[in-house]
């Protein structure tokens, strides 16, 4: 009975009931999810997709087609959305992550590009990648915690630490947070040293890694 149900959850379609609930779940998460096709056309878009879109805070939708606010980054954008549908099903990666700027006093949203599994030809034109749509200042908070309580931060390391993963530079963090670039330097420092990484963006790897799907590498991360 055992290896009948590992088998039921693993491959075989859903029942009508549990496929409402996921679809319930999906729309009420607290970050948006997309699934989008190879040229960026959006097919699907939770509640919170469409909010953020609608408003145009950082991602948008053209006509249909997932944008950024500028030119610039809705190609390095759909370049990542591409590149996922080049891989194949055997061999892919964790994905890729661009940091949107949404305008002062607001924190950067990250959009993270995740290939998937394509079974179908049909699935392949119409969902080549899935992106998850993290807002810092709805949803990362818990995982923000837990990343800064796993690895021992300091509250002083744990607000710099926030202001980088937000997209703000170590200037534009201290001058934030009202402490010397040499006092936020150090704290940094301290959060490399206690994380085994050396830059920001092994940094940024490293938080993603913690709190998104599938596996990251270093040199997909991108800033807008």
């Amino acid at each position: 009975m055992a290896g009948e149900r590992r088998s039921k959850g693993s491959g075989s379609p859903i029942s009508a009931e549990a496929g409402a609930l996921l679809a319930e779940a999906i729309e009420a998460i607290e970050f948006g999810i997309m699934l989008v096709a190879e040229d960026g056309f959006v097919t699907f878009a939770n509640a919170r997709a469409r909010d953020l879109m609608r408003r145009g805070e950082g991602l948008r939708a053209n006509g249909g087609w997932i944008a950024a606010t500028s030119p610039e980054v809705t190609s390095r954008l759909r370049a990542f959305i591409r590149h996922s549908a080049a891989e194949t099903d055997a061999k892919r990666t964790g994905g890729a992550t661009v940091m949107l700027e949404r305008g002062a006093n607001q924190l950067s949203l990250f959009v993270h590009v995740m290939p998937i599994e394509r079974r179908s030809k049909a699935i392949a034109r119409s969902a080549t990648a899935l992106i998850f749509i993290i807002d810092p200042e709805v949803y990362a908070l818990p995982s923000f915690s837990a990343f800064a309580a796993l690895y021992g931060l300091t509250r002083s390391e744990a607000r710099v630490l926030r202001e980088i993963i937000g997209g703000q530079g170590l200037i534009a963090a201290s001058a934030k947070l009202r402490v010397s670039e040499a006092t936020a330097r150090t704290h940094l420092r301290n959060v490399f040293e206690k994380t085994g990484t050396k830059r920001q963006t092994e940094l940024l790897c490293l938080f993603f890694r913690a709190t998104l799907p599938g596996q990251i590498e270093d040199r997909f991360i991108a800033n807008s």
